[in-house]
């Protein structure tokens, strides 16, 4: 595992039963270690109730702040809140005990994760990624959504190479020798 995601580790084992906290700042850095992230500007506020009991925990990611987005239409970059809250039980079970099994053999089921009871620890690095992309709007008409103007320049430029609908398609002669081949 990469040496900077383990600081969201969560050593659980010598918690006692009972109300745990666990903070986290998210900046641009956090974003780097993930592969393809389509977010690359954040700071945001993780703050991970977590409640455990004997045999299963329950945790609660409140995630507060801004990430950066592109308009869709006009690529402004802009600061989109980030205000969420996501809960998730976490259930210690010997079904899926077995020969070598590490942290990654996790099962799902809606809003509750099943994972091995020999593990010690889990790490919510990848929990906090995909809640911050669930926090984030899909299509992201960003401009739109915060009550302010696209980049009137930008529009223009993009407006310069759209094709027309009434312009003609402009024949490729490499595919000139291909139309005379008859299929029968």
């Amino acid at each position: 595992m990469d040496a900077f995601l383990r600081q969201f580790e969560i050593n659980f084992v010598g918690l006692n039963p009972g109300i745990h906290h666990f903070k986290y700042h998210i900046t641009n850095t956090f974003f780097e270690h993930f592969e393809g992230s389509l977010i690359t500007e954040a700071d945001i506020r993780v703050a991970l109730k977590m409640e455990k009991e004997n045999s299963f925990f329950q945790l609660e990611f409140l995630l507060s702040g801004t990430v950066d987005l592109p308009c869709n239409r006009c690529t402004k970059l802009l600061h989109f809140p980030v205000d969420a809250d996501f809960p998730l039980v976490v259930k210690l079970d010997d079904r899926i005990a077995g020969e070598e099994v590490t942290g990654e053999d996790f099962l799902e089921e809606d809003d509750v994760w099943f994972i091995p009871r020999q593990e010690h620890s889990l790490n919510v690095a990848q929990l906090i990624y995909e809640y911050i992309n669930l926090s984030t709007p899909e299509y992201k008409v960003i401009c739109e959504r915060m009550g302010k103007k696209c980049d009137a320049k930008m529009l223009q430029k993009i407006n310069q190479y759209r094709i027309q609908p009434n312009d003609q398609p402009v024949a490729d002669a490499r595919w000139d020798s291909l139309k005379k081949i008859k299929i029968r």
